[in-house]
């Protein structure tokens, strides 16, 4: 089943060279992040090319707490789970988080429009987008 959107957190593109994400929180508190992972090829004059996205994976944040067993003392910890999706549940999520764009500040807006045509695309990458 997946997580009914209750506010959006983030927006992202990562520095491997165009790994997009979209993070947010459900209704129970509950943090995820909808991650785009990029698929690169290496041509044979050994230059790194994207070529497409490889299926998208929905990491759910569980937080907990750790009581140490010796001494009593507890600290907060967060457990990640991912679940590879399918493109159609990304799609789906990724309307959900339309709703919650107007008035969403951030300088990575870009990364939503992008992340909806990659889904859409099925994990096609697209050299101007």
């Amino acid at each position: 089943m997946l997580p009914s959107i209750e506010k959006l957190m983030s927006c992202d593109m990562y520095r491997d060279g165009g790994s997009l994400s979209i993070s947010f929180e459900s209704s129970g508190g509950t943090e995820y992040t909808l991650f785009f992972g990029i698929k690169h090829d290496i041509t044979p004059e050994k230059k790194i090319l994207p070529v497409g996205y490889k299926p998208p994976v929905l990491q759910k944040y569980v937080k907990s707490e750790y009581v140490s067993k010796i001494t009593g003392i507890s600290h907060p910890e967060i457990e990640k789970a991912d679940a590879e999706i399918s493109w159609k549940e990304a799609t789906f999520i990724l309307d959900e988080c339309g709703g919650f764009m107007s008035g969403f500040e951030t300088e990575y807006s870009w990364v939503y429009p992008r992340m909806v045509e990659i889904a859409e695309s099925e994990g096609a990458y697209h050299e101007n987008s």
